[in-house]
């Protein structure tokens, strides 16, 4: 009877002010160690340690979700991934402002101590300014905002490294990275990513060379719905994909004074191409004993990749 009673008492909302909170990361896990399903983040969050890898981190596994209040925001002060999901997670998240994210000081802070302790690859370094999304990972996004994020690759607010990424009714603006996929980069082979009624404005892909890419960037092997979204805002090509990604674009809106809004399989150039494997160089030669036994990009498990596939022809095909 009192084993009953005490899960009658188990919290199901934990509300975290920002104001009042001095370690993010800390005040998750207390939540996810009592069961708590819904954390209510009030408030502005801000990445107050130079040498962490994220502002928030969600282990492998784990389920969660997370609603904004009172303008929440998450600033990573252009030091820090802001958020990481891990392996198998799922997380949902409703009325939150990412911004400045970063992973432009992440090749100087790399050690045993500031990462998550699990398998990584170099890409969870210099990809996703705002978002890292994990192998087999569900992440929902509803009605967020992404602004001024950037990453020394790609993906400058959210990489989608064999994820399921879902977005509907966010707003990216003037977000960046490197190479490709200025707001989001559908990156590691059987990644799925959804995107619908979301709006693009001001992201840049291409800082460090001379490639074609977009505010969004599907790669081979990778599955992406995109409905319903409103890319007039952006005066540089909206989406490209290459030979390989399976791709439903429907319903979307384009700048009609873009020459080229949507390109398939665009050119890598050469000048990128130099640029980014001298910034590899830079981690490398800076942190080489904690990098040099890190993957490349990997690949999901056949299962994940299946499975979202099932999902990529169930929603393309009902459009």
């Amino acid at each position: 009877m009192l084993d009953e009673r005490r899960e009658e008492f188990v919290p199901r909302e934990k509300v975290i002010k920002g104001e009042n909170c001095s370690d993010l990361q800390k005040e998750l896990e207390a939540a996810l160690a009592t069961g708590c399903e819904t954390v209510v983040m009030d408030g502005e969050f801000r990445a107050v340690d130079k040498e962490q890898f994220a502002l928030l981190r969600v282990g492998q596994d784990k389920k969660i979700k997370i609603v904004g209040r009172n303008n929440a925001t998450f600033d990573g002060e252009g030091v820090a991934h802001i958020l990481y999901v891990s392996k198998g997670a799922s997380v949902e998240i409703s009325g939150v402002e990412f911004k400045n994210g970063s992973t432009a000081n992440l090749n100087s802070v790399l050690s045993n101590d500031n990462h998550p302790q699990e398998p990584l690859n170099r890409y969870h370094y210099l990809d996703g300014g705002a978002v890292l999304v994990g192998e087999g990972a569900q992440v929902t996004f509803n009605q967020c905002g992404f602004s001024n994020n950037t990453a020394q690759i790609c993906g400058g607010a959210i990489s989608n490294m064999g994820g399921y990424l879902n977005i509907e009714e966010c707003i990216f603006d003037g977000n960046s990275c490197g190479d490709t996929g200025a707001a989001i980069d559908n990156l590691v082979d059987g990644s799925l990513m959804v995107v619908k009624k979301s709006k693009f404005v001001n992201n840049r892909a291409n800082t460090i060379g001379g490639g074609n890419y977009g505010a969004v960037t599907v790669f081979p092997g990778t599955f992406a719905v995109i409905d319903g979204c409103d890319f007039t805002g952006e005066d540089e090509t909206a989406i490209d994909w290459t030979k390989g990604a399976e791709v439903s674009f429907e319903g979307n809106t384009l700048n009609p004074d873009v020459e080229e809004p949507v390109i398939e399989n665009p050119v890598h150039s050469r000048r990128s191409g130099i640029e980014t494997i001298k910034r590899y160089a830079l981690v490398l030669a800076n942190r080489y004993k904690y990098l040099k036994k890190l993957q490349g990009v990997p690949k999901v498990l056949g299962a994940v990749k299946k499975k979202h596939r099932q999902i990529y022809e169930e929603l393309a095909g009902s459009e």
